[in-house]
């Protein structure tokens, strides 16, 4: 597990308080490792693990702003660790960015309910700004308001 931003800042007497958090899910180390540092580098705090099951045990200890995750082959899986995410993060919507190599049916985006698919290889600035975008205040809030008082989902625009 790849946990840059507490180590920065606590050999900096730092606090991460302000930063967004992200949990980062890939298997592929060098890229897991690309991804934690850019982020890192972004602002963001970020946890790095390489699997499933180790980020269920993270996410089970704390919440997260925002998940990055690489689904390759679509399962069960993923879909329980998205639902465990979401569950334990509810206050703010449960974020979450699919990376993957393969065109996801519409079928696993319905499954996967993510907020964005970035498809491998991708640029990784483009990855952090969907990141940053993604963790912005204004983002986080699902509804707006119209005029007269009315508000509408933006899930379902």
């Amino acid at each position: 597990m790849i946990n840059k931003s507490r180590i920065a800042q606590s050999e900096s007497g730092g606090s991460a308080v302000d930063q967004p958090s992200v949990i980062v899910i890939e298997q592929e180390d060098a890229l897991r490792r690309v991804v934690a540092a850019s982020l890192d580098q972004a602002g963001l705090e970020v946890t790095a693990v390489a699997g499933s099951k180790e980020a269920a045990t993270m996410i089970k200890h704390r919440s997260y702003d925002l998940l990055i995750i690489s689904v390759e082959h679509p399962c069960s899986v993923h879909q329980e660790l998205i639902k465990q995410y979401r569950n334990m993060n509810e206050s703010h919507g449960g974020r979450i960015v699919v990376t993957t190599g393969e065109r996801l049916s519409a079928a696993w985006k319905e499954r996967l309910h993510n907020n964005e698919t970035v498809y491998k290889p991708y640029d990784i600035r483009h990855l952090c700004r969907v990141a940053k975008r993604l963790v912005t205040p204004s983002s986080q809030a699902m509804t707006a308001k119209l005029p007269g008082g009315a508000t509408y989902d933006r899930k379902s625009v």
